[in-house]
């Protein structure tokens, strides 16, 4: 997971940034085994997808080598993870929800717009990638939100 220091609002789950994707290329991580996402900083770093994680770098600390070892040890008891409680998880996409309904409605109204989408032709996507993101966005974290409904 990638943490972007840029407004929620532009960054949406599964919708693709510039910056996010200059950062993913400048680390190369295209072409590491591994798949990667961003997310805004001002949200928590997990979401439905990703709800058990652990910080092994940051742009402030460099990597956490203390961490790294314990990974490579398997000593997963000395690394810190941060997880949602069940409330804290639904409080949070519900307002995941809300930002993607309106990244979506967004797509919608300007997919034929001849400038929107030769700006959004780039990086390894096309304009429709661009609206399959920003649909599946929104059906993943309502599912999501259905599944926080029926977890006990």
């Amino acid at each position: 997971m990638l943490v972007l220091d840029l407004p929620a609002e532009d960054l949406p789950w599964l919708a693709l940034h510039p910056a996010g994707e200059w950062v993913g290329d400048q680390l190369r991580l295209d072409k590491r085994p591994l798949r990667w996402c961003y997310r805004p900083l001002t949200w928590p770093v997990w979401n439905h997808e990703h709800r058990r994680l652990v910080r092994f770098w940051s742009a402030s600390g460099d990597l956490d080598l203390a961490v790294v070892e314990a990974l490579r040890s398997r000593q997963l008891t000395q690394v810190t993870i941060v997880e949602p409680s069940v409330n804290e998880l639904a409080a949070q996409l519900h307002e995941e929800l809300a930002v993607s309904r309106r990244h979506l409605r967004a797509t919608l109204d300007t997919y034929w717009d001849r400038d929107w989408r030769r700006h959004h032709s780039g990086h390894d996507a096309s304009p429709e990638d661009h609206l399959w993101r920003a649909s599946t966005a929104v059906t993943d974290i309502r599912a999501a939100v259905d599944d926080c409904k029926t977890d006990p």
